[in-house]
């Protein structure tokens, strides 16, 4: 695996992830401002701190949206 590639899965930053993808790919169209947003809350979870938190219903339900339109495009590689 490409040493590039091996750090970006490494760091689970979504967003820079997502970037290398579209620039593979430009037609995937990934959203990078979505998946930053999810990348937040990722390490929130996994690192609660004293600014953590419980999202709100509204927060869910985008951060659902964003998942399921990810996987969607991602479904569509080949």
């Amino acid at each position: 695996m490409d040493e590039d590639v091996s750090d970006l899965l490494r760091k689970h930053n979504m967003k820079k992830m997502a970037s290398k993808l579209n620039e593979w790919n430009p037609k995937l169209n990934l959203d990078t401002i979505g998946l930053a947003y999810l990348t937040d809350f990722y390490f929130d979870a996994c690192y609660p701190g004293d600014d953590f938190y419980t999202v709100s219903k509204e927060e869910f339900e985008k951060c659902l949206a964003i998942m399921y339109d990810t996987v969607e495009k991602l479904k569509t590689i080949e």
